[in-house]
């Protein structure tokens, strides 16, 4: 939880996509093949918010935009693969993982994460007292 809470301090400094990518990449592995999206009248929609790249780059986040932040992370290699059942993902070569995710609005005052953990600041001026 504490790397999509440093993605929201993130999207406050500079606000593009790949900013949350540039702070999200703590591991030996971020997956490349699954990313972050935005979030609408449909579930998953533009922009794709890559958990990866370079701070500053991609399109401009702006006021009333919702996005999901949701990097999966491995202690291995960078490859999955999708199970038969459409849905469960695993690492190729049977690393740990871990995959989580928070919806943020762009709000005129800053990023609001409106999915925060019980006793989680949900605004990002909070995470950086």
């Amino acid at each position: 939880v504490e790397v999509t809470q440093q993605d929201a301090v993130a999207l406050e400094r500079v606000p593009h996509v790949e900013v949350v990518g540039g702070d999200v990449q703590v591991t030996d592995s971020v997956v490349r093949s699954l990313v972050g999206h935005g979030v609408g009248r449909h579930y998953h929609e533009d922009p794709h918010v890559p958990n990866f790249g370079e701070a500053g780059r991609g399109p401009r986040l702006s006021e009333g935009m919702t996005i999901a932040i949701e990097p999966m992370i491995t202690m291995g290699s960078e490859d999955v693969w999708l199970a038969e059942d459409g849905w469960a993902i695993a690492t190729d070569d049977g690393s740990l993982s871990a995959h989580f995710e928070h919806t943020v609005a762009i709000l005129p005052e800053g990023p609001l994460i409106l999915t925060p953990r019980a006793g989680i600041a949900s605004d990002a001026a909070s995470l950086l007292q």
